[in-house]
């Protein structure tokens, strides 16, 4: 209050507090309150700052997840397709924020059970992670495990197991066996098969999994 009292309502620095206490609101779980604000911060910035900058699409963005957060998945859909669209307009498809909101869009879509849109989504960004940055990057590994999960969601267990497996084979022959990311790779993939195999019968794993002294081995 004091910020916008001494700077008027529209300044930079007025915004970035309304911005800061929306963050604040979300980490302490009040959602409602963190919407309004972040609602607030985003009509002054797209009449300040127009729809088309940056902070402006980055505060929709902000705004979108925590619909999401929220369970608002309907409102999220509808805010990070705008959202998607603006990044895709000023930054190109393939910009590291476009990517972050189709990243986001395609999380609304898994949440709100739009399953088909959430799998294209997904589809997507793990083609362009791959291209951009190659398939040992912890990027791409971990856009391919929410691709695998999503198939999960969707009970399209022979889809879901080889996106686990090939982006276990990835992550250990790019960032080794011990890694952080490996192991919670490996236990995904576990927890994955269990839950096919509990469903059909069968383990649709390609193979066995190694032993876990192999795993803890100096």
């Amino acid at each position: 209050a004091r910020v916008e009292a001494a700077a008027g309502p529209n300044h930079p620095d007025t915004l970035a507090a309304h911005a800061n206490l929306a963050s604040a609101y979300l980490g302490a779980g009040f959602h409602d309150n963190a919407i309004a604000a972040f609602r607030h911060v985003l009509g002054r910035k797209e009449s300040v700052l127009g729809p088309d900058h940056p902070d402006t699409i980055a505060t929709r963005c902000s705004l979108a997840d925590t619909c999401r957060e929220s369970g608002r998945f309907k409102e999220a859909i509808a805010l990070g397709k705008r959202a998607l669209a603006d990044q895709e307009r000023v930054n190109g498809p393939v910009h590291p924020d476009t990517v972050r909101a189709r990243a986001s869009l395609a999380a609304a879509y898994r949440g709100g059970k739009k399953m088909k849109d959430a799998l294209a989504l997904y589809e997507r960004i793990v083609a362009d992670r791959e291209r951009l940055q190659g398939p040992g990057h912890s990027d791409t590994i971990l856009a391919r495990c929410e691709l695998a999960v999503t198939y999960l969601s969707a009970r399209k267990f022979g889809q879901s197991i080889p996106q686990y497996e090939r982006a276990l084979a990835d992550a250990e022959q790019a960032l080794g066996p011990h890694h952080s990311v490996t192991e919670s790779v490996r236990e995904d993939l576990t927890e994955a098969a269990s839950a096919a195999q509990s469903v059909l019968g069968i383990d649709l794993r390609t193979s066995r999994p190694a032993s876990r002294s192999l795993f803890c081995a100096a």
